[in-house]
């Protein structure tokens, strides 16, 4: 499965590449954090010089990485680690 973020100025989003959208059948299923209830923004998006995830039948992503997201004066880092699918944040 392949998730993309898209980060400012083309918004704060995630999109789930080659699912669709439960309610719009011929769109890809993106959440747009900016929108009510989530209400942050990514910061910086940093999946090993890109700003794609390719994960594997085992919830394992091809590479490690970083997004920086901000929600009003809040701001934490989000780690993503390679071997394990695994996401901690700080």
């Amino acid at each position: 499965q392949t998730v993309t973020f898209l980060v400012p100025p083309q918004g704060s989003r995630y999109e789930i590449v080659g699912m669709k959208d439960p309610d719009r059948p011929g769109e890809t299923y993106a959440v747009n954090l900016e929108a009510a209830p989530y209400q942050v923004a990514f910061r910086a998006v940093n999946l090993g010089g890109g700003t794609t995830l390719v994960y594997n039948g085992y919830g394992v992503p091809d590479r490690s990485g970083t997004l920086v997201v901000q929600a009003g004066k809040f701001v934490r880092t989000v780690t993503i680690d390679s071997s394990t699918g695994m996401a901690s944040f700080r």
